[in-house]
């Protein structure tokens, strides 16, 4: 068993001040509220206008949709890192400072709509895309993933989680109890109180999936399932992809004392785990020679490689340093193959 000290993300030197750090970690741990959602898995419930976060009328951590500033979308799909985990505001956030650098340093003037969200995997992405497309009918889509597929790996799932097996086996409780479709208040009560006691139901993984992998596969084939509808639907629609491979603390070759702490407290195992699957991911997913007309890579793997100093929060999550880099980068690649 591993020995090795906790080390607390809200402590990282990479954060402007404590206080900052601990006002995020409030309005991310205990204030907001994200829901169930009926087409991307979940969201945070619309609305919200924290000190730190603010969630749109979608519940998107987005500017309003109501009264964008140019003619042009672009979609940003992604986890916790896209969705800015870690952000003290969401100016700070990739979709913010992306806009914000393709406007001023090349003149691109897109509204980058964040579309991502805390632990979406490739699945949930493909999903975020196929029920936004035709509503939003963006001319660029920014990808910026690969930590989740990875995570769901080394936790050996596949495609489902948490969250969707807690919303399953509640409906599964309320249709044992039989409250959902009365109206009566007494009669739920009574129902509750005289069969609460009944056995649960329990859904088999047969419901979730038609063929499991081996579990090495696990990532890949989220992501390859992924990739591949994006993509040949972006094709055949002339829409730029981007796809980009976010980075990684163990990749940081100059690590800090924090950052040298947090991996040794993340443990060799994981380590090992994350260094292998990413070099393959960016082998595999992430290779300028599997660019097309329509589809460009970039691995950003390595992109803290010439600094010293204290980036990461946590293994993924950067505070808004890291946030300003990762986004100029990802602008300069844009402009680089946007034509």
């Amino acid at each position: 068993m591993r020995q090795t000290k906790f080390v607390e993300r809200w402590h990282s030197d990479a954060f402007e001040s404590r206080k900052i750090a601990m006002q995020i970690f409030k309005d991310l741990k205990q204030k907001l509220k994200i829901i169930p959602h009926p087409f991307t898995g979940w969201r945070s419930l619309p609305n919200q206008k924290l000190k730190t976060i603010e969630i749109n009328e979608n519940g998107l951590r987005s500017k309003s949709l109501k009264n964008l500033k140019y003619k042009k979308n672009a979609i940003l799909l992604g986890g916790s890192v896209a969705w800015g985990f870690g952000a003290s505001s969401n100016e700070n956030t990739p979709a913010y400072k992306l806009e914000e650098f393709l406007n001023s340093k090349y003149n691109l003037n897109y509204n980058v709509i964040n579309l991502s969200e805390q632990s979406h995997s490739s699945i949930e992405e493909i999903n975020t895309f196929i029920s936004a497309y035709h509503e939003l009918k963006p001319e660029m889509i920014v990808i910026f993933s690969g930590c989740n597929d990875i995570n769901f790996e080394f936790n050996k799932e596949y495609k489902r989680n948490d969250l969707y097996d807690s919303v399953s086996n509640f409906y599964l409780w309320g249709d044992k109890i039989g409250i959902f479709r009365e109206k009566n208040f007494f009669k739920i009560i009574l129902k509750i109180l005289f069969r609460f006691f009944k056995k649960n139901k329990k859904l088999s993984d047969e419901f979730y999936y038609f063929k499991k992998f081996d579990v090495s596969e696990y990532a890949k084939n989220m992501y390859q399932t992924k990739l591949d509808f994006i993509s040949k639907f972006c094709e055949m629609k002339k829409i730029k992809v981007f796809n980009i491979l976010q980075p990684d603390m163990f990749f940081k070759l100059k690590k800090s004392n924090f950052e040298m702490k947090y991996c040794e407290f993340e443990g060799e195992e994981r380590k090992n785990f994350v260094l292998k699957k990413n070099k393959e991911f960016e082998n595999k997913f992430f290779n300028s020679k599997n660019d097309t007309n329509y589809i460009k890579n970039m691995s950003l793997l390595n992109c803290f490689d010439d600094i010293s100093e204290t980036i990461f929060v946590d293994r993924s999550h950067t505070a808004d340093k890291g946030y300003k880099i990762i986004s100029e980068k990802i602008s300069d690649f844009i402009f680089k193959n946007i034509d």
